[in-house]
């Protein structure tokens, strides 16, 4: 996912897989305006999440700022961010798809 500032209205993810075909969460990079992933630090401070609508979906904020609607998908899914937020394992997961989805920091 790509961040931006501003009024930007988050990206919707629909379908993201809590366990994939390998078993692991599906695999999110946070990444700059240049394609750059977010350090380790950076994450670890500025994420958060919260229940979006009736609890039955999730809004992944940075530094209070919505970049992503996960629908289908509550926060106690993914509580552990370090499982499916890369910039916190400290590389990628080699042979996973990333998704990077449409928001400039």
């Amino acid at each position: 996912m790509t961040l931006s500032g501003g009024d930007a209205e988050p990206i919707t993810v629909f379908g993201y897989e809590v366990l994939s075909e390998d078993g692991m969460p599906e695999p999110v990079t946070l990444v700059d305006e240049n394609g750059i992933p977010l350090s380790a630090e950076e994450v670890a401070a500025g994420v958060t999440l919260e229940t979006s609508g009736e609890g039955a979906s999730t809004l992944v904020l940075y530094e209070g700022q919505a970049v992503a609607h996960l629908l289908g998908v509550t926060p106690t899914e993914i509580t552990e961010l370090s499982s499916w937020l890369t910039n916190l394992a400290g590389s990628e997961p080699s042979g996973a798809a990333k998704r990077k989805a449409g928001r400039k920091r």
